[in-house]
């Protein structure tokens, strides 16, 4: 099954294309310090391009494991590899099914319920999630174009900082290694209909032994919903092109 670009070949035209693009500072967002964006830029886009060319190289595995109010569910695995337009295909790895409710008919009933509530809870969840991982081009250039970005620096490098990326008062950060221009973090902070329902994202990446960066684990929180999904990427081998 085909997907959109993983955010990791997503980013490598788009994160900073258009940061060098003049900032402005609208009411409530922090001025950032965009001296020197444009090389910041070239760097970036450099650097993705070299990385995302040696990801292709490579097929990983992908799991997933979500937990609804205190109960975790079987991770899901796929065999994950690019195809040769740039897309991701996953390969479903077979699992064992969930256990059905035991118990009589009144039991059973009151667990159907609740397993279709969870299920319901998560597919919110994802959805939110999906609306910024991975970053969508457009809504990136759209931000950025709009002056609603800062720049940001502290001990762990980098950061690019975008605010009303999907929803009014939500960020997205965005760090990376000043070095090398890869991307060492993606920190979301967003909420669903009610703002004190709040939702965060982290994605943090990792280097393969040619230092080849990936995104290696990605933790995404609902505390109002009791819900957490923790996403991992391993095992990459290198694969026949």
């Amino acid at each position: 099954m085909r997907s959109r670009k993983t955010f990791a070949a997503a980013m490598l035209t788009t994160v900073l294309a258009c940061a060098a693009a003049p900032a402005q500072n609208p009411a409530g967002v922090p001025p950032g310090t965009p001296g020197g964006m444009e090389q910041k830029a070239a760097q970036f886009r450099a650097a993705q391009a070299r990385n995302t060319a040696q990801l292709r190289h490579y097929q990983w595995l992908e799991s997933t494991t979500v937990t609804v109010n205190g109960h975790q569910s079987p991770p899901r695995q796929a065999l994950v590899r690019y195809a040769a337009d740039g897309q991701t295909i996953r390969t479903p790895v077979a699992s064992a099914p969930p256990p059905m409710p035991s118990g009589g008919p009144l039991r059973r009933h009151i667990m159907e319920n609740k397993m279709e509530q969870a299920k319901a809870e998560v597919e919110e969840v994802g959805n939110l999630v999906h609306a910024y991982l991975p970053p969508n081009p457009e809504q990136l250039q759209s931000v950025m174009h709009a002056g609603k970005t800062a720049i940001e620096h502290d001990s762990s490098g980098m950061a690019l900082v975008l605010y009303n990326y999907a929803k009014p008062g939500d960020r997205m950060r965005l760090v990376l290694d000043p070095a090398t221009m890869q991307i060492m973090r993606i920190e979301v902070s967003s909420y669903f209909k009610n703002p004190k329902d709040s939702m965060t994202a982290t994605v943090r990446f990792a280097n393969l032994p040619d230092r080849t960066t990936y995104p290696a684990e990605t933790f995404v929180e609902a505390p109002g919903k009791k819900v957490n999904m923790v996403t991992t990427n391993a095992d990459y081998v290198r694969v026949a092109q």
